[in-house]
């Protein structure tokens, strides 16, 4: 007689449409964070020049990507300039598209998180995501983050499944994924060493297709070589900014591994550019990095090797990389050689993180202990949130080119300091007005350029920003003086008349 019971179909059916359910609800609920005040600030630099470029020709997109955004490989403004094709351009149509990468991510990392654990798990890691504050702050971005996290995490769990099955076409999907992913950002480099790393540790383990693997490295190179053929290294190596050290803002700082798990604990609740206060770190350690710690447990102690261990131990490891290496990298290369630095180029490691987060709560002995962590973490996290939508942090050019606009005559002149050029913002919010008269200070107080009315808009976001248009000020009113000053986040903008016009009255 077969003693193997029968699972109840029905029952099997019923447990699927819940977790289905389930799942659809914290997608939803992700989405509505990500729409939620979605262009309530205007565009800040790099997200104007987001904009900008993937408003070009193809032929013109690709030379300005080359010679202004090196850094950045070419798919995301593609990929934006298809959107606009469709959608149309604006402040929420360029943000929406990180919306969706955003709010599909969390439908990833749930599938990633079920191939390599539970189905409680998945939906705890989802549901870790879909209140993240960086996870929002960067899908309400018209910039790469989002669509890199994307497809970091289907990556990964590509090569996930492809190592469970084996199949020569997951294989070609994994490696078509890993193109795109760094196709995107150059960081992500780094997931494909980490994979690469992970095989040769559990080579015995798996049984992977070394031709393949060769072949889709091949057909990397192939399709990346091109496009670095194009002038991106020379105009790298041109620029000067690899290795001629960073501004304070770029640098990377002596608690910077903390400061970058704090963020990933939702510690940014001062704002989401300021720094966390202290009390951050000790209650998202406890929320947060506790539990991950907890989780790498079969790691480190002793228990009974079977089958079933081991693969979980190897899930761990994984993960482990994915969080540590990636981080770690990034921060001791860009302190060593003074590369710029930003948390933005690392988030994709809060994929692995918030796995091994939601793992350790599902791990532990207690039900109610459980539900205890997931309902402290939703009520920190909602906390936090307030940073996001309520805390401006992108310089206010929209406002204030608007006040501009609105009061400028035709023939007066206009200053934009401290770069003495036109913000890509005014092209973007009014490429229809007049042309502005640009100048610069010197060429007015010099008597070059007669200018009755000056208007000046200050960027003062930083501190050297900040004293050089003091400084431009200050030459300024050798010949003009202020008589109206309105005042936008991180810009200013001055109306100065000319000292002339007093003495001809």
């Amino acid at each position: 007689m077969n003693s193997t019971v029968q699972q109840d179909p029905l029952h099997s059916w019923r447990d699927h449409f819940v977790e289905a359910m389930i799942v659809t609800a914290i997608a939803s609920l992700g989405l509505g964070l990500r729409l939620f005040h979605l262009d309530y600030q205007g565009l800040w630099y790099d997200e104007a020049r987001s904009v900008y470029v993937s408003r070009l020709t193809f032929s013109e997109m690709i030379q300005s990507i080359v010679e202004v955004s090196w850094n950045h490989p070419p798919l995301y403004y593609y990929t934006l300039r298809l959107w606009y094709l469709m959608f149309g351009s604006g402040d929420f149509q360029a943000r929406l598209l990180s919306v969706i990468f955003g709010t599909l991510s969390i439908v990833l990392i749930y599938i990633l998180a079920r191939t390599l654990f539970d189905r409680w798990t998945a939906i705890g890691a989802a549901l870790l995501l879909a209140v993240s504050q960086l996870g929002i702050m960067y899908s309400q971005e018209a910039r790469p983050y989002a669509q890199l996290m994307f497809f970091v995490i289907l990556t990964i769990c590509l090569f996930s499944l492809a190592l469970r099955g084996n199949k020569q076409l997951v294989w070609g999907g994994f490696i078509f994924s890993a193109i795109l992913m760094i196709y995107i950002n150059y960081y992500s480099l780094l997931v494909f060493l980490v994979l690469f790393i992970y095989i040769i540790i559990y080579r015995k383990q798996y049984d992977v297709p070394v031709r393949i693997l060769i072949g889709g490295a091949v057909l990397g190179l192939v399709t990346i070589v091109p496009w670095l053929a194009k002038g991106v290294v020379g105009q790298a190596l041109k620029s000067g900014a690899l290795f001629t050290g960073q501004p304070v803002w770029f640098a990377v700082g002596k608690g910077a591994f903390f400061d970058v798990i704090n963020a990933f604990n939702n510690g940014k609740v001062a704002g989401l550019l300021s720094a966390s206060p202290g009390w951050t770190f000790a209650v998202g350690g406890v929320l947060f990095t506790l539990p991950a710690v907890y989780a790498l447990k079969p790691l480190v102690w002793g228990v009974d090797i079977d089958e079933g261990v081991e693969c979980l131990r190897a899930n761990l490891v994984l993960l482990l990389l994915l969080w540590v290496l990636p981080i770690a990298t990034v921060l001791l290369v860009s302190r060593a050689l003074h590369i710029q630095y930003d948390l933005r180029y690392i988030l994709f490691c809060i994929i692995p993180y918030y796995i091994l987060v939601a793992r350790g709560v599902r791990s532990l002995n207690s039900s109610i202990l459980t539900l205890l962590f997931f309902v402290l973490i939703l009520g920190y996290s909602a906390y936090a949130l307030q940073s996001n939508y309520f805390k401006s942090h992108k310089e206010n050019y929209r406002d204030a080119l608007a006040y501009l606009a609105k009061e400028y005559i035709e023939g007066e002149c206009v200053i934009f300091l401290p770069f003495n050029e036109v913000p890509l913002q005014w092209q973007i919010y009014h490429g229809d007005d007049p042309n502005l008269r640009v100048t610069d200070v010197e060429s007015i107080t010099s008597g070059e350029v007669d200018c009755d009315r000056v208007w000046a808009i200050a960027y003062r976001r930083v501190h050297q920003a900040r004293k050089e248009t003091k400084r431009g000020l200050k030459n300024l009113e050798i010949t003009h003086k202020k008589t109206n000053e309105s005042k936008y986040l991180f810009v200013h903008v001055y109306l100065y008349e000319s000292k002339l016009s007093d003495d001809r009255d």
